[in-house]
């Protein structure tokens, strides 16, 4: 099984708002924070975010750099992509975060201020040590790569393996590949 790292900077700016909706930057006094901390905000992104399998399959990895308001109350909102990777990271990032807890907010003279943030969020795919990659989907191993020497360490569990060509991939699977996409189902 693959597995991820993710890692983040906070970039912070205060925005304050106003019934016009202008927005005149402001220095703060104290800028807002994930409860607990950055690593705490570290570890709910850890836990939370689902490295997407087409990232998986295509070897994408990348920085996603959001921008998002911490409202006077905590509240996470307005988040947008600033910068992505696609693939799936762009929305995973997105959805992750609007579904974050509340902030402390940002404070100027002791008063809680709305505030933009910038935070970019990487995702990284963890080295198996071979150039081949083999992704379980519904039980389906997908492989984008030339794929035989995986595709032997399979051989046991095996009922049919199809090689598809960049155009039968994506036709039949919507994937775009480079080379070759290699199905194995097996028995499990």
């Amino acid at each position: 099984m693959l597995k991820y790292l993710l890692s983040f900077i906070l970039l912070i700016t205060a925005i304050p708002t106003f019934a016009q909706q202008n927005t005149v930057p402001i220095e703060i006094d104290v800028p807002p924070a994930f409860e607990g901390g950055s690593q705490a905000l570290a570890k709910y992104l850890q836990r939370n975010i689902r490295y997407p399998i087409k990232a998986k399959i295509f070897d994408v990895q990348g920085q996603v750099f959001l921008q998002f308001f911490v409202e006077k109350t905590g509240e996470v909102k307005e988040v947008k992509v600033i910068r992505g990777i696609g693939y799936g990271c762009d929305e995973e990032a997105v959805r992750v975060l609007t579904a974050s807890p509340k902030w402390q907010p940002a404070l100027k003279d002791d008063q809680p201020v709305k505030t933009s943030v910038t935070l970019p969020i990487k995702f990284t795919l963890a080295s198996s040590g071979t150039n081949s990659i083999v992704y379980n989907i519904d039980d389906t191993y997908y492989l984008n790569t030339e794929g035989a020497q995986v595709a032997a360490t399979l051989e046991e569990k095996m009922i049919q393996v199809d090689t598809l060509n960049p155009q039968q991939a994506l036709e039949q699977h919507h994937l775009k590949v480079r080379k070759h996409l290699i199905i194995v189902k097996t028995k499990e």
